[in-house]
């Protein structure tokens, strides 16, 4: 079972990961190299000269950073500097000129974006159930929401089902604040005579 999210506000203060190109660093190789960006179809040409990388499009230089390396048995592993908080990561995103993490560059994911009131809480919460937690529920009632809770599917480990369910809490706590919000705003509009009109 699916659900169709309907309409939705998208967040004004933050653009998405989607549509901005990422860098990986699982991608690099040491010295220099070409790197093709994750959501464009363009190709970057990169340079590594002592801690910092250079990154070039065909008009010059396009963005730099710095970049930390660690070796242990599997190999190089090569991790990103964010060029505004100086904390290190796999991925960048390119926002303007700067090479920066999610949060610097205030990007968050699409479906992040898509509540548009409460009952989207629950119909995302309930897709998150169906298509992660594998749940079979026949007849979900949005008023019971909160109280729900997908048993461990077979198979999957405990600390699997515990951060899947910490993600399910997540829906169902903005669900119901928001059936509260709505509640006090009904009872404070029949207080007023609203509905007695």
């Amino acid at each position: 079972m699916s659900y169709k999210y309907g309409r939705f506000t998208p967040n004004k203060t933050h653009g998405t990961v989607e549509k901005v190109p990422r860098f990986d660093a699982s991608d690099i190789r040491s010295g220099g190299g070409s790197i093709l960006l994750l959501n464009t179809t363009h190709i970057y040409e990169y340079s590594i000269i002592d801690d910092d990388i250079y990154f070039y499009d065909t008009s010059g230089l396009l963005a730099k950073t710095s970049i930390e390396s660690m070796v242990n048995a599997s190999g190089i592993h090569h991790f990103f500097v964010c060029s505004c908080c100086g904390k290190r990561f796999r991925y960048l995103y390119l926002v303007g000129k700067k090479l920066v993490c999610r949060k610097c560059g205030r990007l968050n994911y699409h479906s992040q974006q898509k509540f548009d009131d409460y009952l989207d809480y629950y119909r995302q919460g309930m897709q998150f159930a169906y298509e992660r937690l594998k749940w079979e529920c026949d007849y979900p009632v949005p008023f019971e929401f909160p109280e729900y809770t997908p048993p461990r599917p077979k198979g999957m480990h405990r600390t699997t089902y515990i951060r899947l369910m910490k993600k399910f809490r997540w829906y169902q706590q903005k669900y119901k604040n928001g059936m509260q919000e709505e509640f006090e705003r009904i009872m404070q509009e029949i207080s007023k005579g609203k509905y007695y009109e």
